[in-house]
């Protein structure tokens, strides 16, 4: 099902020597990613309709230096509308296991999602052929990360009006760094689990 925004990525040539930066404004998101040989990987992304004929130049133009150049800049943009699964009851169905988007595609916000298959894949290769502890063991997990990437995107990039949008600017600002940390890591740190073996 359509989840509500579209994303556009592409690799900027440089050369620049930016940091990592991740932004939120009024329907939007924004990130920069420096590849180490002066060339910057951004995605912007916006709530928006289903292939709507939209141009990130023009929505994000007035967003901060030097992402409008950034895009500007890039010949190849790619450009995809984010669609996410309902959460199902099962990822097994006889001899047939799902794993990765096929599982659980989720929305963007908190960056887990090719992290989610290759953590599905671990642990389907360490059950032996039980597809139902490999259910049991990834359903929750994986659930809770798309549960977390939709709140992620409820108080990011679908906060459109000046009241929200200053209160939760406020609240990111007061948050210590590492309050921030530990939420993070509650979604990116992972261990095969040890039944699994």
């Amino acid at each position: 099902m359509y989840a509500g925004a579209t994303a556009w990525r592409g690799v900027a040539p440089g050369p620049y020597d930016l940091p990592i930066t991740q932004a939120l404004g009024p329907g939007g998101e924004a990130g920069i990613l420096p590849l180490g040989d002066g060339r910057v990987c951004w995605y912007v992304a916006a709530v928006a309709p289903p292939s709507a004929p939209l141009d990130p130049a023009e929505l994000f133009a007035g967003w901060h230096d030097p992402l409008p150049e950034l895009v500007a800049s890039t010949a190849d943009v790619i450009r995809h509308d984010i669609y996410q699964l309902p959460l199902l009851p099962t990822f097994v169905s006889g001899r047939v296991a799902l794993l990765g988007d096929a599982a659980h595609a989720m929305t963007p916000y908190l960056g887990q999602g090719a992290c989610m298959a290759l953590e599905d894949a671990v642990t389907l290769a360490s059950v032996d052929g039980d597809l139902a502890r490999y259910d049991a063991l990834r359903r929750p997990r994986t659930q809770a990360v798309w549960k977390g990437s939709r709140l992620a995107g409820k108080f990011g990039i679908e906060v459109r009006s000046p009241i929200a949008l200053a209160l939760r600017n406020f609240a990111l600002r007061a948050l210590p760094g590492s309050v921030a940390v530990r939420g993070m890591t509650r979604f990116s740190s992972w261990e095969v689990p040890a039944s699994a073996w």
